[in-house]
């Protein structure tokens, strides 16, 4: 009998056809994804604190909003708002779709409102522009998210 030649144990890496180094065995690589959800995190912090900021003007006024309110549709809104942003800045912070599409269905009502009706909702053009430009950033770290998940 003749002894057979010991085989030496494949590892996969010999199994695997490689065309070139992928960007990870290159160095660092930006993961989108990861700066996504951390930009949700973030805004869902803010989020939060805006909401609470609106559940100080219901509950701790230094005026009542119910009393002083010119009209019944302002202090619905504050309260509409208040319940909104609390739940976009959960969803946001827990980094869920619905988070996301909540806190713009919010955005864009909020900005809708102060463009079509000043005299009952108003926000400062500065904030109005920064909520514009957040959701502009949302829209293109979840496309570059999605891309990436596509491509690897």
């Amino acid at each position: 009998m003749s002894a057979s030649p010991p085989h030496k144990a494949r590892t996969l890496d010999q199994e695997v056809i490689r065309l070139g180094e992928t960007a990870r065995e290159k160095g660092f690589v930006l993961q989108w994804g990861w700066v996504l959800v951390l930009f949700m995190r973030v805004i869902g912090v803010v989020w939060l604190a805006r909401s609470l900021d609106h559940w100080l003007d219901i509950l701790l006024p230094a005026e009542s909003i119910f009393e002083t309110a010119t009209t019944d549709e302002i202090p619905a809104l504050i309260v509409l708002f208040a319940i909104i942003d609390m739940i976009a800045g959960v969803g946001l912070w827990l980094a869920s779709p619905w988070g996301g599409v909540l806190w713009i269905v919010a955005v864009t009502f909020e900005a809708g409102l102060t463009f079509i009706l000043p005299a009952l909702f108003s926000m400062p053009n500065l904030t109005l522009l920064l909520d514009l430009v957040l959701m502009m950033l949302y829209f293109s770290l979840s496309w570059l998210a999605a891309s990436e998940k596509d491509a690897g």
